[in-house]
């Protein structure tokens, strides 16, 4: 495990006294989700310790133990009883040890083997025509959709990169990188000014020293998680099907889009993300990759920014924002029973303002729409 990872240098909010703790899950078993919130983010720093304390010598990245215990966290938060009088603490260790011990045993499966450039770089985690010599070659590096090779393509690239420059030019010019065109070995001698067989012998240095780094180094284990990209592929056929990742916490599914109770638990993987993204750990990759299915990070601010558009539309249609308590809203401008509670939200905007708890950006917005504060009282007492 890697000792000198940012999340030790991160600051978490501190466990809550159990009281306080005991509060906040009688408050989220009552539909109160931001105590669940709270709650999570109170532990994450005992998360944390559990992995420094009882699989620091795990050959595992921090990071990665780390996203399996937060989902290990939301999992415990979720079926823990507080009324059977257990010690949250003592409960989370108990979940968090089985969810890493299960990772473990699905990592083991994964067994690093010296390869021949045309032999497939693992056993099972990549089909069989995934091998160096065709993720080298740039006809084969159209594999837009398929998570697993592009890892490993960059991987691969970005050693190619790291090689001195004869050596790279030389790769490049065998594999017809970069969209050149490939020249065999007697071809890349004559440029070189040297023999064919002088040329073969680089060639096949270079390759199992990038080999080498494949299979014994770090760069798979770092940038490679196939429990990760499986999940990954789940939330693309959930999204291809419904057209977004509204997913429900308790959604298991196998293929994607159907639950399954047997199945992957794809909803609290989702949310998962969520809180590894709002604590700065989750990677551009994957972030870049989550986005290109449809992923709102920030659910909470996309419905506020959703009822601050009715309430703008009200106001261009209106010239006011004289709205009141009960209103309710589809379309903004006109009531409508089974719509938005647009009258509601502003009142409690208004509570949020008089609080100091509206934050200067949401305000800016709503001054913008003309909310005079004051007069919001008025109308939706």
């Amino acid at each position: 495990m890697n000792t000198d990872s940012y999340l030790l240098y991160q600051r978490f909010p501190q466990p809550l006294p159990e009281e306080v703790l005991k509060d906040y899950f009688y408050k989220y078993k009552s539909g109160d989700l931001e105590a669940r919130k709270t709650i999570i983010e109170h532990n994450i720093k005992l998360v944390l310790y559990l992995i420094m304390k009882y699989f620091y010598d795990m050959p595992y990245e921090l990071e990665d133990l780390f996203e399996v215990g937060l989902e290990g966290l939301i999992n415990d938060v979720d079926t823990f009883d507080i009324d059977k009088g257990y010690k949250f603490s003592s409960y989370v260790k108990k979940c968090i040890d089985f969810k890493i011990y299960n990772y473990h045993n699905k990592e083991i499966k994964y067994i690093y083997r010296n390869i021949s450039i045309d032999e497939p770089i693992y056993n099972s985690n990549f089909d069989k025509s995934t091998c160096l010599k065709n993720i080298l070659s740039d006809e084969k590096i159209d594999i837009v959709g398929d998570c697993e090779k592009k890892e490993l393509s960059k991987i691969v690239m970005e050693i190619v990169d790291e090689l001195d420059e004869e050596d790279k030019k030389i790769i490049t010019l065998y594999f017809g990188l970069n969209q050149n065109e490939s020249y065999t070995q007697k071809e890349i001698a004559h440029i070189f000014n040297t023999r064919q067989a002088t040329i073969g012998k680089k060639i096949s240095r270079i390759l199992n020293s990038m080999k080498e780094r494949i299979v014994n180094g770090k760069e798979i284990k770092k940038n490679y998680c196939p429990e990760w990209l499986t999940m990954y592929k789940l939330a693309k056929a959930y999204y291809e099907n419904n057209k977004n990742l509204e997913i429900p916490q308790c959604f298991k599914t196998k293929n994607g889009y159907e639950y399954d109770e047997d199945g992957a638990p794809l909803g609290r993987w989702i949310e998962n993300q969520r809180v590894v993204y709002k604590n700065n750990k989750l990677t551009e990759d994957r972030k870049k990759l989550l986005e290109e299915i449809g992923m709102v990070f920030d659910v909470i601010q996309e419905k506020w920014d959703a009822k601050y558009e009715l309430a703008k539309i009200y106001y261009e249609f209106h010239g006011n924002l004289q709205i009141n308590r009960g209103f309710k809203t589809k379309n903004g401008y006109e009531y409508d029973e089974d719509g938005i509670a647009l009258g509601e939200w502003l009142k409690n905007q208004k509570s949020l303002y008089f609080k100091g708890k509206l934050d200067d950006e949401r305000k800016n917005k709503l001054d913008s729409i003309e909310m005079n504060f004051e007069k919001i009282r008025k109308y939706t007492k």
